[in-house]
């Protein structure tokens, strides 16, 4: 992957900044010079302007990463808090609406992200209580609404499903348990 941004430094003279790199945590941005703009120019002339270009640079890795993470998502959000910790401090110095936009909708993916992390504990738990019932709460659920899938209508190979998924906020509780076939329940997943 790769990715550069032409800036002007001058009116005749545009330097860039860029990356190229195979995983996005791992890049280094660079201020790239095309050397023929180098022989007008002092070397005090260059050093200014490269300076002058480091908070653009680090603008530009930040703005770059985070829209990786938006794109690929983050498999394990802990191990990169600190990368993106960093990368979202450089985006709050620019008040620029492109970098509030970017930045609120990386706080919301990392949230949903924890969010979605903290159902799943829960709704390990909330399985486990239900595993410990399931006979009894079958014969209810089966009681309720007949034998029979609620879906396809088949009476084999039934099983208790979570209208709203336990991984979705769903509870136990009868009004959001049902009967549904292996098949019906395996097609049906977390929706």
């Amino acid at each position: 992957m790769s990715s550069q941004s032409r800036i002007s430094i001058d009116k005749d003279v545009d330097w860039f900044i860029g990356y190229h790199t195979l995983f996005m945590r791992d890049s280094e941005t660079q201020i790239i010079i095309p050397v023929e703009t180098l022989d007008a120019m002092t070397d005090d002339e260059i050093g200014k302007h490269v300076k002058n270009l480091i908070p653009y640079a680090e603008w530009f890795h930040a703005s770059c990463y985070l829209d990786w993470i938006l794109d690929n998502g983050l498999p394990y959000p802990e191990e990169y808090s600190e990368d993106v910790e960093k990368a979202l401090s450089v985006l709050e110095n620019h008040n620029d609406q492109h970098s509030q936009s970017q930045r609120d909708r990386i706080l919301d993916y990392l949230r949903k992200k924890e969010e979605r992390s903290n159902n799943k504990k829960e709704a390990k738990s909330k399985r486990n209580k239900m595993q410990s019932r399931y006979k009894e709460l079958f014969y209810e659920v089966g009681n309720r609404d007949g034998f029979h899938c609620q879906n396809c209508g088949a009476d084999i190979k039934l099983t208790i499903d979570h209208k709203q998924p336990l991984i979705n906020g769903g509870d136990n509780e009868l009004s959001n348990l049902q009967i549904l076939c292996k098949s019906c329940n395996s097609k049906k997943g977390a929706r």
